[in-house]
């Protein structure tokens, strides 16, 4: 991020999807931490890429029809692996954020959080969440207004397995799959957009639990609180 402005980096590595010599991956992940009273993002070049597409996090294709003749030879990358990207980020700005007004304590949602994008290491509940629409026990967690905007990460969760699952029919990728899915994907992020347009949000901590203590004989009479 520079400027509010997202950059696309690392251009070296891009390949024509016609090459068939082996791809090299590198995987990334995002560390937040405090710049000036918001957070930031940056990135290491260690543990895994948190937005990354679940295909390309296990190298298989997990969308193929059981029924079909043989399997697409290899595991290769392709445009939805691309595009499944902006979901992930769609969801996590989701997943660490309430409403600015919102006082409750949220640290079910922060762990859900945590658990679906750890630091470090794989999460079987991100393969659970999207491949299998698990969504329902996150969505749960989230503000009421985050609830009602997790639709549209639904509908685009769902426009994209069913690519997924054309893509991967028969016993070759099928291309026509990923025709006007670009552009079909960006509607739906526009309308995410027009629909919380008016939704002024934070970026999620974890609230520490207020105790009451009784004083003893020794103490006096007032009551101390300890955080």
């Amino acid at each position: 991020m520079y400027n509010d402005a997202g950059i696309l980096a690392d251009l070296e590595f891009a390949k024509k999807t016609s090459n068939l010599t082996v791809h090299e991956v590198r995987t990334v992940r995002l560390l937040l931490f405090s710049c000036t009273g918001s957070p930031c993002l940056l990135a290491s070049d260690q543990g895994m890429n948190q937005f990354e597409s679940i295909e390309v996090s296990n190298q298989t294709y997990l969308f193929r029809d059981r029924k079909g003749k043989g399997y697409p030879p290899g595991f290769r990358f392709n445009t939805i692996h691309d595009l499944e990207s902006t979901w992930w980020i769609a969801f996590w700005v989701l997943c660490h954020h309430v409403p600015q007004d919102d006082n409750g304590e949220r640290n079910e949602q922060l762990n859900d959080a945590t658990e679906l994008f750890p630091p470090t290491g794989t999460s079987s509940k991100r393969l659970v969440a999207f491949v299998h629409g698990g969504l329902t026990s996150t969505i749960v967690l989230l503000p009421p207004v985050f609830q009602e905007n997790a639709q549209w990460l639904i509908n685009a969760r769902d426009l994209l397995v069913d690519r997924y699952t054309t893509a991967e029919r028969g016993s070759q990728i099928d291309e026509t799959a990923f025709d006007n899915l670009h552009e079909e994907l960006a509607q739906i992020w526009a309308q995410a957009k027009e629909a919380s347009s008016g939704v002024k949000y934070r970026f999620l901590q974890a609230v520490k639990r207020r105790i009451m203590q009784e004083p003893n004989n020794h103490q006096g009479s007032s009551k101390r609180v300890k955080t």
